[in-house]
């Protein structure tokens, strides 16, 4: 959110909360030392850089990666903390937003590495069923988002390009058994 906010949007820093600014306070010094360093500003286009301002093509997507395979990331540990409650209190105020704008709001899960979903299982049924107690308009469930190890490329979120075609179709079936499907076209986005 840091960088997010000052090297992409200025302009946005007044919208962070209070709150919003006690989290990311101890990550300050790592993002004003990170200044210092020279590949921070420039980025030659044959480096193996995944993540550089380069590394974006026409639709948004982040593709440098594609030719890439599969980097064998590790898993993520379990997790210690307890559910945030005030995620569900912004979902809610963002749904109400969205009625407002005589739209509907649609949840889908991430693509998330097998290993790592087997390690966070107990957190993800969680999720899941306070959203269901919400109810928030669910597309598919985190378990048919469960992605083969084989088809993430450096973190557990973040797929290869395989990955990332298996999850698009797997959105788009979603999207056409919820029966919204009569007001999309669908369209092959990536080369």
């Amino acid at each position: 959110m840091l960088r997010t906010v000052l090297d992409v949007s200025p302009k946005t820093i007044n919208l962070l909360s209070l709150e919003e600014w006690r989290n990311i306070f101890k990550y300050l010094p790592g993002y004003s030392f990170s200044k210092f360093k020279p590949k921070e500003y420039f980025e030659a286009p044959d480096v193996d850089n995944c993540y550089g301002r380069n590394s974006f093509n026409n639709f948004g997507d982040e593709y440098k990666h594609w030719p890439l395979g599969n980097r064998r990331p590790s898993s993520y540990h379990p997790i210690k903390e307890s559910f945030n409650p005030k995620v569900i209190t912004e979902l809610k105020k963002f749904r109400n937003l969205v009625k407002g704008k005589r739209a509907s709001l649609y949840i889908t899960f991430p693509g998330l590495q097998a290993s790592s979903f087997d390690i966070l299982i107990g957190q993800i049924r969680q999720v899941e069923t306070e959203l269901h107690n919400n109810d928030f308009s669910l597309l598919g469930s985190p378990q048919q988002y469960k992605m083969p190890d084989s088809l993430v490329f450096d973190a557990p979120y973040h797929l290869t390009k395989n990955g990332l075609d298996l999850r698009t179709q797997l959105l788009i079936q979603d999207l056409r058994n919820s029966g919204i499907n009569k007001f999309i076209h669908f369209t092959q986005c990536h080369p």
